[in-house]
């Protein structure tokens, strides 16, 4: 299997930014067959084991959720070979914009409300309060997480070739009944 063949992946269990750590494994499977030259060399359902190589959690004032993922061996005919893929990476929209707006309306409508009131005293102390609750609401809102389900379908690029060795006959057949 030369290097730079696609293998699109079925997860086998769900991901989350917020919940893996870096070196957490995931398992999947090969949700199309590798085929070269019309021949199938490793059928769909072959299995995959991966790992999360990078992951951050969306914070509640800045900052953006990340994951990525590489895949690190395919089992195929009772064997498992270890791989090398690009990695699949994806990053979710952060707060901090939204953060920066949220606290700027809360500061200027304080202000105005401060002013009407109070004066120019009341209007810094209107606009304190303003944004103390910008802050407030911001901080109740994390930035996006990155989440895949379980049976989301990932592609990866192999980096390395790989020969894979078939089954031979006897082998295909072990533990089959013949018919009669």
């Amino acid at each position: 299997m030369p290097a730079g063949t696609q293998l699109t992946i079925r997860l086998g269990n769900a991901l989350d930014s917020e919940r893996n750590q870096v070196g957490d494994t995931f398992h999947g499977s090969l949700s199309d067959p590798i085929v070269l030259d019309g021949e199938t060399v490793i059928p769909s359902g072959a299995e995959v084991v991966g790992r999360v190589e990078d992951v951050k959690s969306a914070g509640r004032f800045a900052g953006n959720s990340v994951l990525t993922l590489e895949l690190t061996s395919l089992s195929v005919n009772g064997k498992t070979y270890n791989i090398q893929t690009n990695r699949w990476t994806r990053a979710g929209s952060g707060q901090g914009k939204s953060t920066a707006t949220k606290v700027g309306v809360g500061t200027a409508a304080g202000a105005v409300l401060g002013g009407i009131f109070g004066g120019g005293k009341g209007a810094a102390i209107g606009a304190a309060a303003g944004a103390g609750a910008g802050t407030g609401v911001a901080a109740s809102k994390k930035g996006q997480q990155i989440q895949l389900p379980a049976e989301a379908v990932l592609n990866f690029q192999t980096i390395n070739a790989l020969t894979v060795t078939p089954q031979d006959s006897n082998e295909r057949n072990a533990g089959r009944t013949p018919l009669s």
